[in-house]
């Protein structure tokens, strides 16, 4: 399946501007700050999963994501899990990162529907020059790519991003770039991120006073909303012309 093809992939398309947009967006970072690190305290427990409701532009529900993030010794493992009912998608990506930093160590996805399914692994390494790598397996409709990519400072994996702004020192127009890393897309991207102000964001487990952060290169920019309040949980994400909503906490792993 080409990349134009998985873009229609009903969890990919659902999910697009998260795993795909930054690498199907055309910018050079121009305006932008140059690359820095943004990672500051890393706010989240041992262990918490985020559960939030996809709307569409109707305000209908459509499905579901699941933020989960478990500590395990020096790593944190993250997993994203997209569900979609209407078209039985599951779309799972785990990304393992290192505690201290959140720098990218290990990934992998499977996104599936009836009638298709996308597999990806990658490893993350560091040559003996010092020179960083993410090294990735794409198996897409029974299509087989493998690409050796070298990154640049300041590069962090796509799917850990959800984590990685929650890090951020927030603070009125404070304003950063980094380097996302597409795994799925074998490619980079420059991101710029700003916070805009505060908001007052409704949701069904509560009312939060959020921080407004502009995320952009992109198709279109991407807003997302972080309460103000440690541990500064992801409560609003708008993705058009999809939104996610905050719809359940747990700090505690569900009984299998």
């Amino acid at each position: 399946m080409t990349f134009a093809r998985a873009a229609r992939f009903a969890g990919l398309a659902m999910a697009a501007a998260l795993l795909t947009t930054f690498a199907a967006a055309c910018a050079d970072g121009a305006g932008f700050p140059e690359p820095s690190d943004p990672v500051g305290s890393t706010p989240w427990p041992d262990y918490e999963l985020l559960r939030y409701d996809i709307t569409d532009q109707t305000g209908a529900r459509v499905g579901g994501v699941d933020f989960e993030v478990e500590r395990r010794g020096d790593e944190y493992r993250l997993r994203v899990l997209f569900l979609l009912p209407e078209t039985a998608t599951e779309d799972e990506t785990i990304v393992f990162v290192d505690a201290a930093s959140l720098r990218p160590l290990r990934y992998e996805r499977l996104a599936t529907t009836p009638d298709e399914r996308v597999e990806v692994r990658a490893t993350y390494g560091v040559g003996a020059d010092g020179q960083r790598f993410v090294e990735s397996v794409v198996v897409d409709g029974g299509e087989r790519r493998e690409e050796r990519l070298e990154l640049e400072d300041f590069s962090f994996d796509t799917d850990s991003s959800a984590w990685l702004w929650r890090t951020l020192p927030f603070a009125l127009d404070l304003e950063l770039s980094y380097r996302n890393v597409n795994v799925f897309a074998q490619r980079t991207q420059l991101v710029g991120l700003r916070v805009r102000g505060q908001d007052e964001i409704h949701t069904s487990v509560g009312d939060f006073l959020a921080w407004q952060l502009e995320v952009s290169p992109g198709v279109e920019r991407q807003t997302a909303w972080f309460a103000v309040d440690a541990p500064h949980i992801l409560v609003r994400w708008d993705l058009e012309p999809r939104r996610y909503l905050l719809s359940e906490i747990l700090t505690e792993r569900p009984a299998e």
